[in-house]
């Protein structure tokens, strides 16, 4: 299965902020004094929210590791040159 770089990154992003979401969620619980019997569904949200987050990321991982080398990176990064239109330098250089 292959990703572009563009899912790969979006992928990373949604679960850098699931986590911290889930990290300031805990914190919040418990510095406003949560009680005992809220606390605790807080913090497994808190956890899980991130963990399948982060299962997602398996597939990610995965691209990554069978395109270690970059060869379709740099393909895809070169076709994008090649579409772009060519115009003369301005000092005719």
């Amino acid at each position: 299965m292959s990703f572009t770089l563009e899912h790969n990154a979006r992928a990373i992003v949604a679960s850098a902020i699931a986590m911290l979401l889930g990290i300031a969620m805990c914190v919040a619980a418990v510095l406003a004094a949560a009680p005992a019997a809220a606390l605790a569904p807080v913090v497994a949200v808190s956890a899980g929210g991130p963990l399948l987050a982060g299962y997602g990321l398996a597939p990610v991982i995965a691209s990554w590791r069978s395109d270690r080398d970059g060869r379709r990176i740099l393909a895809e990064f070169r076709a994008a040159l090649e579409r772009l239109p060519t115009t003369p330098h301005p000092r005719g250089r």
